[in-house]
């Protein structure tokens, strides 16, 4: 209530008389109410294949805080996630006026698998587990031999004599569904020739090795052959040991190899897959080129990918851990890369010695019997991958650039660069250098040789390297 007085005048201005009066008092109208949150929120795409991105972009009003799945956000944005299933983003407003939401299905399909790249077929030969002829016998270039679903039990798988594809032309051996199994012993697969391909094939248990790849003076040099999708299961000795030259493994499978190890008492004999010299009249010869990319090669029982006596060897993109002693063996090679490769152990696979393996090594066995690489040896260059022993320190050491066991010869490997990689949760060193090499180079971040005796920090902090 408020009280005032009232002054009444007249039309000059005079004062005639006071009145005293009440007044009730209006009050002030309510503030208007808060207003709920509003949001824009769009995808560029709500149908996409795995592996492609999408934008998302979202705006809000009257909104004091956001979430998209969530996860806090800021109130204006945008993301470039890529999904690998089908998934909803769920964009949340909260302000004084409430709480608003708005969601969108991103569905995810996966990527169908590209057709097969082969040359066309000049002649198609069908075989099954009851007529081998196909293997067997010879084949004029273009041919595509084509194996029938089943299993193919066999004392020996001899590819008809020397295969003779040409460039254009290859001899092509391709998989529906089967698998090779042995009734007999020793090695399942013998073959030598060139310009091959060999696709989805499955070599299971055997008594020997799965495949020698042969070269001599005889037969000549084995070039150009690739082995696509195929998977090595189970063999007692080494799972495959090729001669030659221009040899390629893409997305190949090894595990559970090198039977004849599981004791952990052969030493570091047989390793899984790999390279070797051969015979030339009576001298002895270097393989060529060989690579292994998109492949894995995961807890067998000896060394794991072993490009050994080649002279330019390419691991790349390889997926490698819990083979016993050594996951990726350089041992005499000539110029090497191992680029993009991952080494991460999921247990601790556990020598003879209470040992796990070494990632990745260099040596060159310097005894008397084995040749010498014509060009020397390197140079070595480790890039892009990523070594992680885990908590239980699954790997002894990332990377050694070795004397070769149980000498004291000097190793010839030169340089050796090192950049982009990551070591982690080794047991004993990340790096170690156990002789200086005779020559060295480093680029961009490329580890320096140590300094002797110590263990130092060089370049990026992921590094270090010991010297003994």
């Amino acid at each position: 209530m408020t009280r005032r007085w009232i002054i009444e005048t007249d039309d000059a201005g005079t004062i005639g008389s006071f009145r005293y009066v009440e007044l009730t008092d209006t009050p002030p109208p309510p503030p208007p109410p808060a207003e709920k949150p509003t949001i824009q929120f769009t995808a560029s795409r709500t149908s996409i294949q795995r592996g492609e991105t999408i934008t998302l972009e979202w705006s809000t009003q009257h909104a004091t805080s956001a979430t998209l799945n969530t996860v806090q956000v800021p109130l204006h944005g945008s993301s470039t996630p890529s999904p690998a299933q089908t998934v909803t983003y769920t964009l949340a407003a909260i302000g004084p006026g409430g709480e608003s939401s708005k969601a969108i299905t991103v569905t995810v399909t996966s990527v169908p698998d590209p057709p097969p790249d082969f040359p066309p077929a000049t002649k198609e030969v069908r075989v099954d587990p009851t007529n081998l002829d196909g293997i067997k016998t010879s084949h004029q270039p273009g041919t595509h031999v084509i194996l029938a679903p089943g299993n193919y039990d066999l004392k020996t798988l001899n590819f008809g004599g020397r295969i003779q594809g040409t460039p254009d032309r290859p001899i092509v051996y391709r998989s529906e569904g089967a698998v090779f199994r042995q009734t007999g012993h020793g090695t399942l697969t013998w073959m030598s020739g060139h310009d091959v391909i060999l696709s989805g094939l499955t070599w299971e248990k055997v008594t020997d090795r799965h495949i020698n790849l042969n070269s001599n003076q005889n037969q000549g040099v084995s070039r150009n052959i690739e082995f696509r999708d195929c998977k090595f299961f189970r063999s007692t000795q080494q799972s495959v040991v090729a001669q030659g030259d221009e040899i390629r493994f893409r997305r190949c499978h090894w595990e559970d190899n090198c039977q004849v190890n599981r004791d952990g008492l052969q030493g570091v004999w047989p390793y899984t897959t790999g390279t070797w010299w051969y015979w030339w009249g009576d001298e002895k010869r270097f393989s060529g080129r060989v690579e292994y990319v998109d492949c894995s090669c995961v807890d067998n029982w000896g060394e794991g990918i072993h490009p050994s006596y080649s002279m330019d060897a390419h691991v790349e993109r390889c997926v490698c851990h819990e083979n016993l002693y050594i996951d990726i063996y350089l041992n005499n090679t000539g110029k090497a890369i191992v680029r993009n490769c991952t080494i991460k152990p999921t247990k601790a696979k556990l020598t003879r010695y209470n040992e796990p393996p070494r990632a990745i090594s260099a040596s060159v066995e310097e005894y008397s019997k084995f040749p010498e690489q014509p060009n020397g040896n390197g140079p070595i260059l480790l890039e892009g991958n990523v070594v992680d022993g885990g908590s239980f320190k699954g790997c002894r050491m990332g990377f050694r650039w070795a004397k070769h066991r149980g000498t004291d010869a000097h190793n010839r490997y030169h340089d050796v660069t090192i950049r982009n990689n990551t070591f982690r949760n080794c047991k004993e060193a990340l790096v170690i250098i156990d002789k200086m090499p005779s020559a060295a180079t480093s680029s961009g971040n490329a580890i320096d040789m140590p300094i002797d005796g110590k263990l130092v920090q060089i370049g990026d902090p992921q590094y270090w390297v010991e010297s003994r």
